[in-house]
């Protein structure tokens, strides 16, 4: 099975956090999304709970970083 080399990418918004895998080329080769539930305060900021936020970034970077098809750079 072929590896590559591969840079990983994170996006934290106010819908929920995403972890992209790109190669050399920078072509996403691999993604993870999970939704993160998001409290809109009186003042109108996007607000999240810190643990589900962490939690979220652990679920979608544990599985990119231990793909055998990937070598995170």
């Amino acid at each position: 099975m072929p590896v590559t080399d591969a840079v990983l990418a994170l996006d934290l918004s106010s819908s929920g956090v995403r972890a992209r895998a790109h190669d050399r080329t920078l072509t996403a080769i691999a993604e993870r999304s999970v939704d993160v539930a998001t409290r809109v305060g009186a003042d109108g900021a996007s607000c999240h709970d810190l643990r589900a936020v962490l939690s979220a970034v652990r679920e979608v970077v544990r599985p990119l970083a231990t793909d055998p098809r990937l070598r995170i750079v």
